[in-house]
């Protein structure tokens, strides 16, 4: 990967701290920053993002996925078990929103 970034800086020596001592403030500004990748290094990107955005619906719909059943192996009755899952992960959706709109949650509120 290679990144060539051009870039000014400015320093402000006008303030002072304790002591006497003079404060730097440094602000850099990057004008025109090119980035140039390979076909792979593209690849690796995208496979790290696409991890990244799995991982909230992992987190929300983990409880439902079985637990016997990686997706590289494929013991029997791993089509059923699999099926269980995103059902019951599609159902909770469904259940949370019919909570939210039912007279009993209405009566809770209240």
């Amino acid at each position: 990967m290679c990144i060539c970034m051009c870039g000014r800086h400015m320093v402000n020596r006008s303030g002072k701290l304790e002591n006497d001592a003079p404060q730097y403030n440094v602000n850099v500004v990057l004008t025109t920053p090119v980035v140039s990748l390979d076909e792979v290094q593209l690849q690796q990107i995208l496979t790290l993002c696409d991890y990244l955005s799995t991982c909230p619906m992992r987190e929300k719909y983990g409880r439902y996925r079985p637990w016997w059943s990686p997706l590289g192996e494929k013991h029997k009755g791993w089509q059923i078990a699999w099926w269980h899952y995103a059902q019951e992960s599609v159902l909770s959706d469904v259940r949370k929103q019919l909570r939210r709109t039912s007279w009993k949650y209405l009566g809770e509120r209240m």
